[in-house]
Formats: structure tokens, C-alpha cells, sequence
């Protein structure tokens, strides 16, 4: 795929997140439309690889969590990739797609990650959440399974604080 800088896709402004390799690192750059995936020796740019969005629901950002990269799209689907720099991003990337975590909402963040395994933290509807309302928060891990949080009280006792 060749993308000049004069694209609209260039137009629709990045989030870019770094991960270091060693002597090298790399950033994923998540547009709307397609992820580029750069990999950096110093200044001098050694390859890029980029994944086109195939749904017409576009990709609203993304984390590392090793050598995982999972990008999170409107629709809240998260989507994890394994990225495998071959000699330090001396010999390519290699991207792997793995298993697709509905996440429900796009409202997520995520709480944890390592060693493969990450955790977001999910908002369903903020009115349910602000009136106490059971299931509008939850936690989904990267092997899909779900956890609905529960608060500790039904009533705000000052309006506007949480």
C-alpha cells in the first residue's frame, strides 16, 4: 500500500504509540482507516508495515502490551496484533492477527497489561453509571471473559461528585 503524505488518510490526524526493542523501537501510528507500524533504528526508519481497516467503524486507538499491539475501534471491538520485529527491526515485521475482544463500548481504558495479557475498564452508558444503575461498568480481560463491577452505594451523596 503506498500512501503519499499528500493522502487524506495523512489528513485525518494520528495517535502514535512507541515501544522499545533493544537498539531499535517502534511506533504504531492508528489512524481512522489503517495502523502503521514503523520500525526505527535511531533516526533512520529500517520498515513499515501498514494494516488497511477492512470495516467501515473506525479504529479509535490503541496500547502495547509487549509485543502486542491492540487497537480499540468505535464499535468496541478491541483488536490484538502480535508484532514480531525479526533481528531488532534489522529484518521486517511480521503481524499477526489474533482472537477479537467485544468490548461493547468504545468507552474503555486500559488497566493493565503484561506479558501478553491486558485488562480494560469499559463504560456502557455514564447516565446508568452516574445513577447507580447495576452493569454499566465492567472489566474485560484479553482471553474475552467479562466482569461487571459493582458500586458500593446506589445514591451520590453530593450531585456532581464521584
Amino acid at each position: 500500500m503506498n500512501i503519499s503524505l499528500e493522502s487524506p488518510l495523512w489528513n485525518l490526524g494520528a495517535h502514535s504509540y512507541v515501544r522499545n526493542y533493544g537498539t531499535s523501537f517502534a511506533v504504531a501510528s492508528v489512524w481512522q482507516n489503517l495502523v502503521q507500524f514503523s520500525v526505527w533504528q535511531g533516526t533512520t526508519l529500517s520498515d513499515a508495515a501498514f494494516l488497511e481497516n477492512e470495516m467501515s467503524v473506525p479504529y479509535v486507538s490503541g496500547c502495547w502490551v509487549d509485543e502486542v499491539f491492540v487497537v480499540t475501534r468505535a464499535d468496541g471491538m478491541a483488536l490484538p496484533f502480535s508484532i514480531c520485529l525479526n533481528g531488532e527491526g534489522k529484518g521486517g515485521i511480521n503481524i499477526v492477527s489474533n482472537k477479537h475482544i467485544d468490548l461493547t463500548s468504545c468507552c474503555s481504558a486500559i488497566l493493565f497489561g503484561q506479558s501478553k495479557y491486558f485488562m480494560f475498564l469499559t463504560i456502557t452508558c455514564m447516565e446508568s453509571l452516574c445513577n447507580g444503575i447495576p452493569e454499566a461498568i465492567f472489566v474485560t480481560d484479553s482471553n474475552g471473559h467479562r466482569r461487571f463491577l459493582q458500586m458500593c452505594e446506589n445514591k451520590m451523596e453530593k450531585p456532581g461528585v464521584f
